[in-house]
């Protein structure tokens, strides 16, 4: 994975050289992610998941409305829900807990960017596909515990990475804001929602009983961009 993260570096570093300087952007963007999933064959109700999003960022502007816009991203996506089962059906006994999911991949959004006006103040647009590479996922389940027969509360977590499909293929399309400094750089804050494409379980795992389930995620994030001289 490593190599993978140095591959997609280089990538960028030939693309800025490539490309004529006065047209391009590069800097970085933090943020979190909102993270959610929607479950095809489940009843499931789950909630937003507060997760890390961070990385890279080139922008090739072809004039002063229309960009591409090429991201490399450490992303965290997941969910979080409420659970509660009983534990056998001789003698039933109800434990209530809670299940975190944490997905980590490597992300390449490439985004067309719409800007307007033509002030140090730009409002834009932009949307795009996005491509997920896997590099872990776990689910973490704390039971309350029960009263009869007493059981003691547990915390555990599970590595579910080999369950998990390699690649989450989604559209994300969101908004932002952004404000060009005097000195060259450029500030900028954005919103954005990414909407899963295929199921993020490999269609032959047990581990999730065949159920398709797919990432539902809002991004919210600021970062800087920097003029290449």
């Amino acid at each position: 994975m490593k190599r993978l993260s140095l591959s997609f570096s280089i990538i960028f570093v030939l693309i800025a050289g490539s490309l004529h300087a006065q047209q391009i952007m590069i800097g970085a963007r933090a943020g979190v992610n909102l993270a959610n999933r929607h479950f095809d064959n489940s009843n499931l109700n789950t909630t937003l998941f507060l997760h890390l999003l961070a990385g890279g960022e080139l922008d090739y502007s072809f004039n002063k409305m229309w960009a591409l816009s090429l991201q490399l991203l450490y992303d965290q996506k997941g969910a979080h829900a409420d659970t509660s089962f009983f534990t056998t059906e001789e003698s039933p006994n109800l434990i209530m807990g809670t299940a975190d999911w944490t997905t980590t991949y490597l992300e390449i959004p490439i985004l067309a960017k719409v800007t307007f006006d033509d002030e140090s103040i730009r409002p834009h647009i932009f949307a795009g596909p996005s491509i997920g590479i896997l590099l872990s996922n776990t689910e973490r389940f704390q039971s309350s515990g029960s009263s009869s027969p007493k059981t003691a509360p547990s915390d555990t977590t599970v590595n579910i990475t080999d369950y998990t499909a390699t690649i989450d293929l989604s559209i994300v399309a969101g908004a932002g804001i952004s404000l060009s400094l005097a000195s060259g750089p450029m500030l900028f804050f954005d919103a954005a929602y990414a909407y899963g494409l295929t199921s993020i379980t490999k269609s032959t795992s047990s581990y999730t009983s065949n159920n398709n389930i797919y990432s539902r995620d809002i991004r919210l994030a600021a970062g800087v961009l920097f003029p290449i001289p």
